[in-house]
C-alpha cells in the first residue's frame, strides 16, 4: 500500500468514526418523531394563528437536530442510544389556548419515559388509553390543572413502578376501583378537584408506601374506610369537600407520621377524638364544616404543635379554649360558627398568630389593643359577634393586615386615622355596626384596598372617595350621607360595585357616572335624587344591576337603556379571589327589592343576575320598546310611576324574566299575549292601571292567577279575576264533526268555548286524545264519554263542569292521563278510577270533591303491568277530603299533593315508603330522562304534550313541565287538620325538594333529623303548634332557599351559619314569641357592655366579585396578587373543580 493510499484509508476510518460518534450522540429517531408529532398536535394548524399572537416559547428550541437539546426534554446520557427519559412540559400551552388530550398519544410510544409532567396545559378530552401500559418504567406522572374528562384509563393502574401520580384539578369522573391496589410503589396520589363519586375503596389501605393521599374536592360518599389506618407512612391526608359520612376512624391515631389532616366540608358526625392531638407530628388539622361536636368536658393536653387549625361549626361552647395558648407555632385559627362566649383572651391578642377567624359566635367586649401589635397579623375576621367599643388607635400598627372583617357587631365611634397606614389592606368590611363621624382616613394612592363596606352605620357628611384608586366595591348604604354624588368617582377606574342606597343624597345623576366604564352594579335606591335619567348610562357596557327606585327622578325612560349590554348578555362564569382561601370570607350582601320584598344577594352571585328597578319615581311617557331587548333581565320593576301607553309586545322577548312589575301607572290597552312566552315568570303585577281586554293564558301566564295582580283595571276580563269575557264560539267550530274526524286520533279545543261538550265528539270511537282545557264548558260531563273506548288522555282542566265525575270513566280501560282539575266537580271520587290499570297520572285537585279517598288508590301502582308500573304523580289538593290520610299510594310516587283538604289524624309513618322512588329520582341526570317505556310523555308525545303541572313552589305558583317532573320530589300536605308529632322517620325522604306541612295542627318539636333532607329547597312548617327550638342541623341544608316556621310556639336562638344565615326574612319566624336572633332583631341574652343597644342585622355575607375585572388591570393588581400569594400562600387551597380552570387562567393572567 503506497503512502497516499494509507492516508486515504486513515482519513476514511476517522470520518467513519466521527460519523458513528455523531449518530450515537443524537436521540432515537422514533423518539424525535414522536415529540414532533406531539408538538404538531398541540399547536394545531398554523393558519389559524396570526404572527402577532403569543408563540409557544417552549418549542423555540425544538428545531435542533438532537432532541436531547430541546427545552423540557431529558435523555439518558449513560446509554449509548440516549433515549428520552424525562419530559418536563408544564405550562407550555399559552394561557389563551388549549390543546387536545389526544396530543398525548405520540408520547405513549416513548417506552423509556420515567418522568412526565404535562400539567397546566388546558388539555381537553379523555386521557388516551391505547398503549398506556407502555409506560411501565414511569415513576412520575403529573397531569394536573388541565381540562381532562372521562374516567381514569384502567391501564394507568397497572403502572407498578409509579411513585407519583397527580391528576388533580381536572373534570375526571367515575368511581375508584380496587385496581388502585396495583400501584404498589405509589408514594404520592393526588386526585383532588375532580368529579369522582362512589366510595373510597378499602384496597387503598394496602398502599403501604403512600405518603400523600389527596382525594379532596370530589363527590365521594359513604364512610372513611378504617383501612386508611394501615397507611403508616402517610404524612398528608386530605379528604376535604366531599360527601363523606360516619365518624372519624379511630385508627387514624395509628398514623404516627401524619402531619396534615384535612377532613373539612363533609357530613362527618360524632365527637372529635381528643386522641388526634396526641399525634406528635400533626401540624395542620381542618375539621370544620361537618356535623362533628367538640366534647367541652374533656381536658385537652396536646402533644402536637399545630400551625393551622380549623374547628368551624364544631359545637364549641364557653370561652375560647385555653389549651390553644400552648400552641406557640399557631399561625391560622378558625373557630367560626360555634357558641363561644366571653371576650378575646389576652393570650390570643399577645400571640404572633397570622389569621384569627372567630366570626359567628357570641364574643363580647372590646378588641384588645395588643392584638394589633403583631406584624404577622394578616387576616382578622370577628364578624357577627357582640363586640363593642371603639377600634383601637394602634390598629394601623398591624401593617400586614390584608383582610379586616368586623361586620355585625356593636363597634362605635369614628374610624381611627391610623387604619390608612395598613398599606397591604385588601378588604375592609365594617358594616352593621354603630360607627359614626363625617371624616374618614385618607388612603394613599399606593394602597391595594379593593373592597370597602361601611353600610348600615351612622356615618354622615359627604360621600367619601378617599379609599385609593384600586377600589372595586364601595358599599356605603344605610347611613346618613348627604349632598351630591361626587364627580371624581371617575378616579376610581376599577370601580365595579357602587352601593349608596338609603342615604340622603340629592341633586341630579351626574353625567360622569357614565364614564366609570368598569361599573357593573349601581344601587342608588331610596335617596332624594331628581332630574332625568342620563342617556349616557347606556355606555356602561358591563352594568347589569341598576336600582334607581325610591327617588324623585322626573323624565321619560331613555330608549338607550335598551342597549345596556350587561343586561342582554349576562356572564355565566366568574372568578373571585375568595375561592383561593381555605376559610370562608363573608362580607356584606347587597340588598335589593326582589319580587316585592327586600332580599339579600351574595356578591359572588351577582354576576348571574340582571336587574333593572326604576320604581317609585315620577317617570312619564311611554315604556320604550327597546327594553324588550334586555333579554338577560331577571327583574324589571317600573311600578309607582306615571307611565302611559301600552305594554310593549317586545316584553315577550324577556326570556329570563322572573319578576315583572308594571303596577300603579297609567298604562292602557291590553296585556300582550306574547307574555305567555315568559317561561321563567313567577311574579307579575299590572294592577292599578287602565288595562282592558282578556288576560292572556298559556305558558307561565296560566300560573299568574292572583287577582290582586290585576286589581283596579276595570276593563280586564278572564278566569283569573272571575270575569267572563263574553266570547261565544262560532257554531261551525263544533257543529260539524263528520266522517273525516272519525279517523282522527285527537281533538283539541282550547279557544274559550262555552256551553256543553258537543255530543258528536262521543261518536269518535278512534279518538285517543281529548283536550278540552281552558274553555267555559259547564254542566254535567256526558256519560257517553265511555264510548271513547280508545281514549288514552283526557284533559278537562279549567272549565266549569259540575256535579259528579261519571263512574263510567272507570270503563276507559286504556286511559293513561286524567285531569279534571280546576272545575266544580263535587261528591266523592269514583273508586272505578283507581282500578284503571293503565292510569299513570291522576290530577284531581281544585274541585269540590269530598268524603274520603279510598285506599284502592294503591291500585294505581300495584295493578299496573310490570312494564308500566310508574304511577308517579298524584294531586288531590284543594278539595274537601276528610278523615285520615290514605297510606296506600304505592312505592313509585314522586310527587304527592294533599294540600287544602280536611285530613285529620297523624302523618303516616310509612310515607317513607316513597324513599325508594325518590332515591332513583335523584340518580337520574338532568335532561337524561328514563327510557320511553317508563316515561308517559314519550308514550304519547306523538299526539300532543301533556298539560304542565302547577304547584306551589317556594311560596308562589309555578308551572312544572310534565316532561321534567322526573327531576322533582315534592310533598305537600298543607291546609288540612293534621295533628300529632311530625314523624322523625320522614328524614328518610332525603331527596325531597319541597316539603309543606303548613296550616295544620301539628305539635311537638321539629325533628333534628330534618337536617338530613339534603336536597330540600323549600320547607314550610308554618301555622302549626310546634314547640322547642329550630334544629341547629338546619345549617346543613345547603340547597335551602325558602324556610317558613312562622306562627308556631318555637323558642330559642334561630340557627346561624352556612345556608341558614341567608334565611334572614323576619316574616319566616313571625309569631313565635320565644325565638331570638338577628333575623328578627331580638337579642338572645347577649348585649354590648352598655346593655342599651339592640342587636343589628347580621345576614350572612359573601364577597366573591372583587377581582374579576381587576385581573386584567395590569401591574398594580398583578403585584397585589403576587404579594397575597407569597405572603399568605399557606392559607390558599386549590379551588373546587367547577371553578378550577377558570380561576387558574385568571391568576396566570393577573400575575
Amino acid at each position: 500500500m503506497n503512502i497516499s493510499s494509507a492516508k486515504f484509508m486513515y482519513s476514511f476510518i476517522i470520518l467513519i468514526t466521527l460519523q458513528s460518534h455523531h449518530l450515537s450522540s443524537c436521540c432515537p429517531v422514533d423518539h424525535k418523531n414522536a415529540l414532533l408529532q406531539f408538538k404538531s398536535l398541540v399547536i394545531g394548524k398554523p393558519a389559524k394563528r396570526s404572527s402577532s399572537e403569543t408563540p409557544y416559547f417552549c418549542f423555540d428550541s425544538w428545531n435542533a437536530s438532537d432532541c436531547c437539546s430541546w427545552e423540557g426534554v431529558v435523555c439518558d446520557s449513560e446509554s449509548p442510544s440516549r433515549p428520552v427519559t424525562e419530559l418536563r412540559l408544564s405550562a407550555i400551552v399559552p394561557l389563551q389556548y388549549s390543546a387536545p388530550a389526544a396530543a398525548l398519544s405520540p408520547l405513549i410510544a416513548i417506552k423509556t419515559l420515567t418522568f412526565l409532567d404535562i400539567s397546566e396545559n388546558s388539555l381537553q378530552g379523555e386521557v388516551p388509553s391505547d398503549g398506556l401500559a407502555n409506560w411501565d418504567n414511569l415513576t412520575y406522572l403529573d397531569m394536573s390543572f388541565n381540562e381532562l374528562n372521562g374516567t381514569i384509563p384502567a391501564p394507568m393502574f397497572s403502572l407498578r413502578k409509579l411513585q407519583h401520580l397527580d391528576l388533580s384539578s381536572n373534570s375526571l369522573t367515575g368511581n375508584f376501583s380496587g385496581a388502585i391496589a396495583n400501584l404498589v410503589n405509589i408514594e404520592v396520589l393526588n386526585l383532588a378537584g375532580n368529579y369522582f363519586t362512589g366510595i373510597i375503596p378499602t384496597e387503598i389501605g394496602t398502599l403501604s408506601k403512600l405518603q400523600t393521599l389527596d382525594l379532596g374536592n370530589n363527590s365521594l360518599s359513604s364512610i372513611i374506610p378504617y383501612e386508611i389506618g394501615n397507611l403508616f407512612n402517610l404524612s398528608i391526608l386530605s379528604l376535604r369537600q366531599n360527601e363523606l359520612s360516619g365518624e372519624i376512624p379511630t385508627l387514624i391515631n395509628k398514623i404516627k407520621n401524619l402531619k396534615t389532616l384535612l377532613l373539612d366540608g363533609n357530613s362527618l358526625v360524632g365527637t372529635i377524638p381528643a386522641t388526634l392531638f396526641h399525634l406528635k407530628g400533626l401540624k395542620k388539622l381542618f375539621l370544620g364544616g361537618n356535623m362533628l361536636f367538640w366534647n367541652n368536658s374533656v381536658e385537652v393536653t396536646p402533644e402536637c404543635s399545630l400551625s393551622r387549625l380549623s374547628l368551624r361549626a364544631c359545637g364549641i361552647t364557653g370561652e375560647i379554649p385555653r389549651w390553644l395558648s400552648s400552641q406557640k407555632e399557631l399561625d391560622f385559627l378558625d373557630l367560626s360558627e360555634n357558641q363561644l362566649t366571653g371576650g378575646i383572651p389576652q393570650w390570643l391578642a399577645n400571640s404572633v398568630i397570622g389569621s384569627v377567624i372567630v366570626s359567628d359566635n357570641k364574643l363580647t367586649g372590646p378588641i384588645p389593643p395588643s392584638l394589633f401589635d403583631s406584624q404577622n397579623l394578616s387576616v382578622v375576621d370577628l364578624s357577627r359577634n357582640y363586640l363593642s367599643g371603639e377600634l383601637p388607635e394602634n390598629i394601623g400598627d398591624a401593617s400586614a393586615i390584608m383582610i379586616l372583617l368586623l361586620s355585625g357587631n356593636y363597634f362605635s365611634g369614628p374610624l381611627p386615622d391610623s387604619i390608612a397606614n395598613i398599606r397591604r389592606l385588601l378588604m375592609m368590611d365594617l358594616s352593621n355596626n354603630n360607627f359614626s363621624g363625617n371624616k374618614f382616613p385618607e388612603f394613599s394612592s399606593y394602597t391595594y384596598l379593593a373592597y370597602v363596606d361601611l353600610s348600615d352605620n351612622n356615618f354622615s357628611g359627604e360621600i367619601p372617595v378617599c379609599f385609593g384608586p384600586q377600589i372595586r366595591t364601595l358599599a356605603l348604604g344605610g347611613n346618613k350621607f348627604m349632598g351630591r354624588i361626587p364627580e371624581n368617582l371617575t378616579s376610581m377606574t376599577f370601580l365595579e360595585q357602587l352601593d349608596l342606597h338609603d342615604n340622603y343624597i340629592t341633586g341630579e345623576l351626574p353625567d360622569s357616572l357614565a364614564r366609570v366604564s368598569s361599573l357593573q352594579v349601581l344601587n342608588l335606591r331610596n335617596n332624594r335624587l331628581e332630574g332625568p335619567i342620563p342617556r349616557d348610562l347606556s355606555n356602561l357596557s358591563m352594568l347589569h344591576i341598576l336600582d334607581l327606585s325610591g327617588n324623585n327622578l322626573l323624565s321619560n325612560i331613555p330608549i338607550e337603556l335598551g342597549m345596556l349590554n350587561g343586561m342582554i348578555h349576562v356572564p355565566t362564569t366568574y372568578f373571585a379571589i375568595t375561592d383561593l382561601f381555605t376559610f370562608s370570607i363573608d362580607p356584606n350582601d347587597i340588598i335589593l327589592t326582589w319580587k316585592g320584598s327586600l332580599r339579600s344577594f351574595a356578591r359572588n352571585h351577582l354576576h348571574t343576575n340582571a336587574y333593572l328597578d326604576l320604581s317609585n319615581n315620577q317617570l312619564v311617557g311611554e315604556i320604550p320598546t327597546t327594553l324588550g331587548d334586555l333579554q338577560g333581565l331577571k327583574l324589571l320593576n317600573l311600578s309607582y310611576n306615571k307611565l302611559e301607553g301600552e305594554i310593549p309586545t317586545s316584553f315577550g322577548m324577556l326570556a329570563k324574566i322572573e319578576s315583572l312589575d308594571l303596577s300603579h301607572n297609567k298604562l292602557d290597552g291590553s296585556i300582550p299575549q306574547s307574555l305567555a312566552n315568559l317561561s321563567e315568570l313567577s311574579t307579575f303585577d299590572v294592577s292599578n292601571n287602565k288595562l282592558t281586554g282578556r288576560i292572556p293564558v298559556g305558558g307561565q301566564m296560566s300560573t299568574m292567577i292572583d287577582p290582586n295582580s290585576y286589581a283596579n283595571n276595570s276593563g280586564l276580563c278572564g278566569f283569573q279575576i272571575g270575569i267572563q269575557c263574553g266570547f261565544s264560539p262560532p257554531k261551525e267550530q263544533v257543529s260539524e264533526l263528520g266522517s273525516e274526524e272519525e279517523n282522527e286520533c285527537r281533538i283539541s279545543m282550547n279557544d274559550h268555548l262555552t256551553g256543553c261538550v258537543p255530543s258528536q265528539i262521543f261518536s269518535l270511537r278512534n279518538l285517543q286524545v281529548l283536550n278540552l282545557n281552558s274553555n267555559f264548558f259547564a254542566g254535567n260531563l256526558n256519560c257517553k264519554i265511555t264510548d271513547l273506548v280508545n281514549l288514552q288522555k283526557l284533559n278537562l282542566e279549567e272549565n266549569s263542569f259540575t256535579r259528579i265525575i261519571p263512574i263510567e270513566i272507570g270503563n276507559l280501560s286504556k286511559l293513561q292521563y286524567l285531569s279534571p282539575r280546576h272545575n266544580q266537580f263535587s261528591r266523592k271520587i269514583p273508586e272505578s278510577i283507581f282500578r284503571l290499570k293503565e292510569l299513570q297520572v291522576p290530577i284531581l285537585d281544585s274541585n269540590n270533591l269530598s268524603s274520603t279517598i279510598s285506599n284502592e288508590i294503591g291500585n294505581l301502582s300495584n295493578n299496573l303491568s310490570a312494564q308500566h308500573r310508574q304511577c308517579r304523580w298524584s294531586y288531590f289538593s284543594d278539595k274537601n277530603f276528610s278523615c285520615q290520610i290514605p297510606v296506600n299510594f304505592g312505592p313509585q310516587i314522586r310527587t304527592l299533593s294533599l294540600k287544602g283538604n280536611k285530613f285529620t289524624g297523624r302523618l303516616p309513618e310509612n310515607l317513607t315508603s316513597m324513599q325508594s322512588s325518590l332515591e332513583n329520582l335523584d340518580r337520574v341526570p338532568r335532561n337524561n330522562f328514563p327510557p320511553p317505556s317508563l316515561n308517559l310523555r314519550n308514550m304519547i308525545a306523538r299526539w300532543m304534550d301533556l298539560t304542565d303541572t302547577i304547584v306551589k313552589w317556594k311560596g308562589s305558583l309555578r308551572r312544572l313541565e310534565q316532561k321534567n317532573l322526573d327531576i322533582y320530589a315534592y310533598l305537600d300536605s298543607s291546609n288540612n287538620q293534621l295533628s300529632g308529632k311530625i314523624p322523625a322517620a320522614l328524614d328518610d325522604l332525603q331527596y325531597l325538594k319541597l316539603f309543606n306541612l303548613s296550616y295544620n295542627k301539628l305539635e311537638g318539636e321539629i325533628p333534628a333529623s330534618f337536617g338530613r333532607l339534603i336536597k330540600q329547597e323549600s320547607l314550610d312548617l308554618s301555622h302549626n303548634r310546634l314547640n322547642g327550638s329550630i334544629p341547629e342541623a338546619f345549617v346543613n341544608l345547603n340547597e335551602l332557599a325558602t324556610l317558613d316556621v312562622s306562627n308556631n310556639e318555637l323558642t330559642g336562638q334561630i340557627p346561624i351559619g352556612r345556608q341558614m344565615s341567608t334565611m334572614a326574612n323576619s316574616s319566616s319566624y313571625a309569631n313565635n314569641s320565644g325565638l331570638c336572633g338577628f333575623e328578627i332583631g331580638v337579642p338572645c341574652g347577649f348585649s354590648p357592655a352598655t346593655g342599651q343597644v339592640s342587636e343589628p342585622s347580621k345576614e350572612e355575607k359573601d364577597m366573591r366579585q372583587l377581582i374579576w375585572g381587576g385581573m386584567q388591570s395590569g401591574y398594580p393588581f398583578g403585584l397585589l396578587l403576587a404579594v397575597i400569594l407569597s405572603y399568605i400562600g399557606g392559607f390558599f387551597h386549590r379551588a373546587p373543580a367547577r371553578h378550577r380552570q377558570h380561576n387558574q387562567r385568571n391568576l396566570r393572567r393577573g400575575a
